[in-house]
């Protein structure tokens, strides 16, 4: 299984439920920023998250809600399923 995330779904969070990780970017675009988060988990990808408002410095601790996103399934071996 594969997880699609996109930046508009996700937000920075101040309850602590969610991905934790570090600030390691920023990128301003008009009203938000792009911020580029990096999971504390081993081997992660990093995160786009749209962020309204004043941004976390680089370096901070931050936690990443996930408002939405999908589970991508991957099939079985395709020969397996032919008859």
């Amino acid at each position: 299984r594969s997880l699609c995330l996109r930046a508009e779904n996700l937000a920075i969070t101040a309850n602590g439920s969610g991905i934790r990780g570090r600030v390691t970017g920023a990128a301003y675009h008009g009203a938000t920023t792009i911020l580029t988060v990096q999971p504390d988990a081993a081997d992660a990808p990093e995160l786009k998250v749209e962020h309204a408002g004043e941004p976390p410095e680089a370096g901070s601790a931050v936690t990443v809600e996930v408002r939405d996103g999908w589970i991508i399934f991957r099939r079985a071996n395709s020969q397996a399923n032919r008859s």
